[in-house]
Order: C-alpha cells, then structure tokens, then sequence
C-alpha cells in the first residue's frame, strides 16, 4: 500500500471517528514532547529542592558553612554569632532594625563575635529556630555562639 492511500484511508477512519482522532492526536503530541525533552536531558518531574535553604537541615553533630546569603558561594562580608541563646534574641533584633550603632556596642561588649562568611563549623548545640556552633577555622578558632538555623548551610 502506498504511502498516500494509507494516509487517506486514516484520514477517512478519523472522519468518521473525531473523538478517538483526537485522543490519538493528543497521545501523539505528548509522546513527542517527552522524547525531545529526553534528548534535552530535562525530566518531567518535580525540581529538586534539596540544596535550599530551608530543606537543609543541620543537626546536632553536623559539620557545617556558616554563611548569612542565600547564596552559599557568596563569601563576602562577616557573619555575626551570639556568645549566648539570649544575645541571640537581642542581635536578631539589632539586625532586623539594621542598628549598626547596636550592633557595634553589642560587639564591642562581647555579646556577640563576627566570623568571616563561609567558615567551617560543627553543631554542638539546639534549639528551636537557632543552632549552637564552634567555629572551626579562621581567626575566632575554637569560638563557641548561637546563630540561626538559617545562616548554617551543610
């Protein structure tokens, strides 16, 4: 059979089936988006939320960066640790008001350290919403404060 009577004879079955004409017509484009989005390397499937922020989480124990971006390549600037779970309280509020008077005497008084963004730290402590680190590298070595589980990226 030739190439142009089978296409006219499906051409006819279609005409006098519309509704399974089109079922077959929109089977045949979604198969054809899948094979090109497998050529692309792209699967149709829920993106991967694993390295966000929130989906980290950094357990007691656990080795961690320590960094205030949401991008954790992003290296500039310092971080600012708590020496306690109550100067925490105090130096979110300090931050929120972006307070850099507050911030400085905060420092100053010794309720609170800056740590260079993107050091090495271990959890040694928890608690809801904030996690108790040592520093691990860099000047404040050995250093021990409170930060939010936010800024603690594994």
């Amino acid at each position: 059979m030739e190439l142009k009577e089978r296409n006219k004879k499906i051409g006819e079955w279609i005409k006098k089936h519309p509704i399974i004409g089109i079922g077959i017509f929109i089977l045949a484009v979604i198969a054809g988006v899948l094979i090109v989005m497998s050529f692309s390397g792209t699967t149709p499937t829920t993106p991967n939320t694993s390295n966000t922020v929130a989906n980290q989480k950094v357990e007691l124990g656990d080795e961690a960066i320590l960094n205030f971006n949401d991008d954790i390549k992003n290296c500039e600037q310092s971080a600012v640790v708590a020496t306690s779970e109550e100067n925490l309280k105090s130096i979110t509020k300090i931050m929120l008001s972006n307070d850099d008077y507050g911030l400085a005497q905060a420092i100053s008084s010794g309720s609170a350290f800056l740590v260079g963004n993107c050091t090495k730290v271990k959890v040694i402590d928890s608690a809801t919403g904030s996690r108790q680190i040592r520093i691990l590298a860099g000047d404040q070595i050995g250093k021990a404060g409170w930060v939010p589980f936010e800024f603690l990226k594994k």
